[in-house]
């Protein structure tokens, strides 16, 4: 349909990386979790089908996909393992376009057998050049259902974040870590890093998403993108930030961490300050904290404390198509 057909792509295709690569560097909204070398260490644990839309002989579109079988039926996701996925391109899409080439996506997963597609797309601070809507216009007019709204809380990175963007609190809290001694190291140790995010995620009760040695997998293989900084009091590491790197634009914290004996010193509001400042002097123009939502309620606790540094609030989407 509109000359559109889709192909599946293997990353362990030369040929078929080597074209995922080189669209990713063209396109106008990729995003770390577009790059097949980070949904790579995930590969064991899904069932991964990426595809290729092609409109004519031209590669169009690139969409990273795994189908989940886990809940008894076929389920298309994008994104897996990863915060939000959703269609790359080279430009925003005409309403002809997307319109066709989402029939040619639907007809693809029905003839796959799949029962239910997951989409989570970019948010508007992902694109480099003007966002338009106009194609989750047509992934709603073919039946894609909004079926969670989360809120990702950003900071815009004003050339005046110091005066304008970060409030009273945020600066008073990072005078306090500097009075206590706070230190605050870029690229910092990574064991310095685990120490922290464990005692972290012990104090909660659950599990970091990744393991150690997936994190070191992903900083030696993204060293650009995954990095972490940590805080120190007295060569102790008392909280650290662990970065993932979008795009070009946007900075983000995958985890935020604090050690409970030593919150108290206000290490991570300095730490978050230091970094707040530096994505600014690297050129990035947003950071992204992460949501501070789930399942569409709010974590007051988050909000606030995120707001505090300037923070703003972008809605990020669930669409699902369930075929009959």
């Amino acid at each position: 349909m509109g000359n559109f057909r889709i192909e599946e792509l293997t990353v362990k295709n030369e040929k078929d990386y080597t074209r995922w690569i080189n669209f990713i560097g063209k396109s106008i909204n990729d995003t770390l979790f577009h790059h097949p070398d980070f949904l790579s260490y995930h590969e064991s644990k899904y069932q991964e089908h990426h595809i290729a839309v092609y409109k004519g002989d031209s590669l169009f579109a690139i969409l990273p996909m795994a189908i989940d079988s886990s809940s008894g039926h076929l389920a298309a996701k994008s994104p897996y393992a990863a915060s939000f996925g959703g269609f790359l391109h080279l430009k925003n899409l005409e309403y002809s376009e997307s319109k066709n080439m989402i029939s040619e996506f639907l007809n693809y997963c029905r003839a796959h057998h799949i029962h239910e597609i997951k989409l989570v797309p970019q948010l508007p601070y992902h694109y480099d050049q003007f966002y338009s809507e106009t194609f989750q216009f047509a992934l709603l007019e073919a039946g894609f259902k909004n079926s969670n709204a989360d809120i990702t809380s950003v900071v815009p990175l004003s050339p005046n974040l110091e005066t304008d963007i970060l409030t009273s609190s945020a600066r008073n809290m990072a005078g306090k870590a500097e009075k206590n001694g706070i230190v605050c190291v870029m690229n910092a140790d990574i064991t310095d890093f685990w120490t922290v995010l464990l005692k972290t995620y012990d104090k909660i009760g659950v599990a970091p998403t990744h393991s150690k040695k997936e994190w070191m997998w992903l900083q030696d293989k993204l060293p650009d993108s995954v990095c972490c900084d940590v805080a120190y009091l007295e060569k102790k590491p008392v909280a650290a930030i662990g970065h993932f790197k979008i795009n070009n634009r946007v900075d983000s914290s995958f985890y935020l961490c604090s050690d409970p004996e030593h919150q108290n010193t206000q290490a991570l509001s300095l730490l978050i300050s230091v970094v707040l400042k530096s994505s600014l002097k690297k050129g990035f123009k947003w950071f992204d904290f992460g949501t501070s939502t789930a399942a569409m309620v709010a974590r007051e606790n988050l909000f606030r404390f995120k707001e505090s540094f300037g923070a703003i609030g972008f809605f990020r989407r669930t669409l699902v198509y369930k075929f009959q």
